[in-house]
């Protein structure tokens, strides 16, 4: 069973971001790792370690099974919600 719900999951994506970043205001479908948003490649180390200990979910399991169309916060939301469930 499930013990994070989306909003939870979402949530914990936006404060690494913007712990790490600055940056709180994310367009849900925005990609991560677009020019646009100019967040620096080895920041997201940092951010998947903040979320993954604030989920306990295995960040690197989404990565390898995943393009990089994964990396907005809907697309991340979605893929760690259902590795949660176990799906």
């Amino acid at each position: 069973m499930s013990k994070n719900t989306k909003e939870d999951i979402e949530q914990a994506i936006r404060d690494a971001v913007g712990r790490v970043t600055g940056i709180t205001e994310l367009d849900s479908d925005l990609n991560l790792v677009s020019k646009e948003l100019g967040i620096a490649p080895a920041n997201f180390l940092y951010i998947f370690d903040i979320f993954e200990k604030a989920l306990g979910l295995p960040i690197h399991d989404i990565l390898k099974s995943n393009n990089y169309q994964v990396m907005t916060v809907a697309n991340l939301t979605e893929a760690l919600y259902a590795l949660d469930k176990g799906a």
